[in-house]
């Protein structure tokens, strides 16, 4: 009789029984798993030494001093000037300020040194999230040309380390590894925020909202948000990227 007995699971019994989906290791065949560990955090180590081998320094250019002075009064002239310099780099820019100000740099450091941050945030997020499958993005994230990037006071110099952070964790919602693991919710609204904040930097880069989309359905479809709050955060970031077009 029990044998017939199929009732439901709860979707809470249901999502603790789910493995996370993170593909087998390319090393799955070599040595132990503590091996494999060993080998997985040497690529870690790899890559965050190649975001910090080169020094950190501010790059100015023309662009950058419209940028560096509408932050001293950043909604003095509206959200967006001369029909694509739009508020969001302001923002950063003065949140640097502010930071570095806290800790006696000058702000054209602080810029350069939280965009690197940012840039180091990405690595380790992808990292958790597909390990060494992180390898190949890794190798190219952290090259020469890409991390001289986010030295410049400039959107452009938030485009990589924002890129990554929203793969890292659009990865980790679908591997279901890193931050996505423990704190699905917040991975969600975490991956808004970012599209959100890019879009505001550049209008063209609100191409990422896409991903914090796929993000939100995919938290949703593992029974880790109510639906209502899946369609109040999308509405909130796309709303508000609407009101910037």
């Amino acid at each position: 009789m029990s044998a017939t007995v199929t009732a439901e699971q709860p979707a809470a019994e249901q999502h603790e029984n789910i493995e996370p989906a993170v593909p087998a290791s390319p090393l799955a065949s070599f040595g132990s798993p503590r091996q494999r560990r060993v080998v997985e955090y040497f690529v870690l180590g790899i890559a965050l030494s190649r975001a910090l081998a080169r020094d950190i320094g501010g790059i100015v250019s023309n662009d950058s001093v419209g940028y560096l002075s509408r932050s001293e009064d950043v909604f003095a002239e509206g959200l967006m000037i001369q029909g694509y310099r739009q508020v969001g780099y302001p923002i950063w820019v003065k949140f640097a300020d502010v930071v570095g100000s806290l800790l006696g740099w000058d702000r054209i450091f602080a810029v350069a040194f939280l965009q690197r941050a940012l840039l180091i945030l990405g690595v380790v997020l992808c990292w958790q999230a597909l390990r060494l499958w992180a390898a190949p993005l890794l190798v190219i994230a952290t090259s020469g040309t890409l991390v001289m990037h986010t030295d410049f006071i400039l959107p452009e110099g938030i485009l990589v380390p924002g890129c990554l952070v929203a793969v890292g964790l659009g990865a980790s919602a679908v591997t279901q590894s890193g931050i996505a693991n423990r704190y699905p919710r917040l991975t969600a609204a975490l991956s808004v925020a970012v599209g959100l904040a890019m879009a505001a930097m550049k209008l063209q880069y609100a191409a990422l909202l896409l991903i914090s989309a796929a993000v939100v359905w995919l938290v949703w479809r593992d029974g880790n948000m109510t639906k209502r709050f899946a369609l109040v955060i999308l509405g909130v970031g796309f709303g508000l990227v609407g009101s910037l077009a």
